[in-house]
């Protein structure tokens, strides 16, 4: 990717170049030294404008209101001159600035990354599942790139109580901390179950769009946004983007409905907006969750075709990536119709999918790799770094300690390369500057 960053670079500053020269070559410069227009194209440009100008005066009295009394309109308003040029000068600009800010986000990053030990890079892959088990001076010496809160880090706390405990968090880290909630609303809620700090619990998006359309879906986010940010909370692992049309399976509750359309709409309107509210958001549960089974209890096989995961689940997901979502979460069902062995988050033709079929650039992570869908399957090592070979660039960990360890000795060892270390890291660090917290 970085490659292809630095041709499209490339491509922009000849085209400027080319321009310039270009956009010059009509200039010439007088004995005082200024620069003016060749006289000669001068005069053909007055001589075709003295031309329009005789007919616009000739169509006047028969067309007062039509296209004759525009053209002079606009040939008057701009004194005869062409204005195609500044048209060009202005997206010229445009492109020039958006290259100065990504050569300055690349050379921040760039900086940042070449100070990072190897120890830092490794934990910086890792989204961990705190939920109360210790306390934020780990962090001292096994770094990590998130911290996911759940019920449990909310429970007696007041707002005083929640600000205190995550700055802790932050202050022991020395590159600023993603902190992230499932806050879906509905089923799954975790600030908000606590009235101390949110005066009622987030409804299920499905509800709240049978009660007042997207209106009242816009107006959730936003609000729901403002108050996860109000206690240093800057990552919402929603929206929920798979298609699921049997009730009573296991994330239909959690889905906003059975019409794609909709559905489209709902995650592109979400992720906009947590875009706007600077709100890292979380797609999930790629491929597609479907009507199985729960695969934090048990390993799932996903028998439907390629064909019902395109004209489905992946229109949903490519409408959040169009929109600027930051990250994808990937399931542990094993979709056999693209790798019959593997659960998804550990298999690096799901992962294909994502980044050469769908074009995703932004951060990949793993669902948690406690849960039975893989955990059944490897040890608690041996799935962290399978993750990882998968192409994973974050890997949302219960078992952090030994999993980060365990990750650290295979990159030591050459089993997982540098490489790709680094451009996992640069990802992370490019979705931390988007919503503001990376200094």
């Amino acid at each position: 990717m970085n490659n292809i960053r630095n041709i499209v670079f490339a491509v922009i500053i000849i085209f400027i170049f080319v321009y310039s020269i270009l956009g010059s070559s009509n200039i010439k410069t007088n004995e005082s030294g200024y620069e003016v227009e060749n006289n000669e194209a001068n005069i053909k440009q007055n001589e075709s404008m003295l031309g329009d100008n005789q007919i616009n005066q000739d169509k006047k009295a028969s067309d007062n209101d039509g296209n004759g009394n525009l053209n002079e309109n606009i040939n008057s308003s701009n004194n005869g001159k062409d204005i195609s040029n500044t048209v060009i000068d202005e997206n010229t600009t445009e492109a020039t600035n958006e290259l100065t800010e990504e050569i300055k986000l690349e050379n921040k990053i760039n900086d940042i990354l070449s100070k990072m030990t190897v120890e830092e890079k490794v934990g910086q892959m890792f989204f961990v599942v705190d939920d109360g088990r210790f306390g934020s001076e780990v962090l001292k010496t096994i770094p990590a790139g998130g911290i996911i809160l759940f019920e449990s880090d909310f429970v007696n706390k007041n707002a005083d109580d929640l600000n205190k405990f995550i700055n802790e968090f932050q202050n022991n880290s020395k590159i600023p901390l993603l902190i992230g909630v499932d806050e879906e609303g509905g089923t799954v809620v975790r600030l908000s179950n606590n009235s101390s700090l949110v005066e009622s619990e987030f409804e299920s998006p499905r509800a709240l769009y049978e009660k007042g359309g997207f209106e009242a879906i816009d107006n959730d986010t936003k609000n729901k946004s403002d108050i996860l940010l109000k206690y240093g909370i800057n990552v919402n692992f929603a929206p929920i983007c798979d298609y699921s049309d049997v009730p009573g399976s296991f994330i239909y509750s959690r889905s906003f409905g059975t019409d794609i359309n909709q559905l489209c709409e709902y995650v592109d309107r979400t992720i906009t907006i947590m875009k706007d509210k600077k709100i890292g958001s979380v797609m999930k549960h790629f491929p597609g969750y479907g009507n199985n089974g729960d695969s934090h209890n048990s390993v799932i096989h996903d028998t439907r075709y390629k064909r019902e995961f395109v004209n489905q689940d992946w229109k949903v997901f490519r409408k959040g990536i169009d929109a600027g979502g930051d990250c994808i979460l990937v399931c542990h069902n094993i979709i056999e119709c693209l790798d019959e062995e593997n659960p998804a988050s550990l298999s690096v033709e799901v992962n294909k999918v994502l980044r050469e079929e769908l074009k995703f650039d932004g951060v990949v992570i793993t669902d948690d790799l406690k849960m039975a869908g893989v955990a059944t399957l490897y040890s608690e090592k041996e799935v962290a770094i399978k993750a990882i070979m998968a192409g994973n660039d974050m890997l949302l960990s219960t078992f952090y300690e030994a999993q980060y360890n365990a990750v650290l000795e295979a990159v030591k060892a050459g089993t997982i390369k540098e490489e790709q270390l680094d451009a996992s890291v640069r990802r992370i660090l490019r979705w931390k500057n988007s919503i503001g917290i990376l200094k």
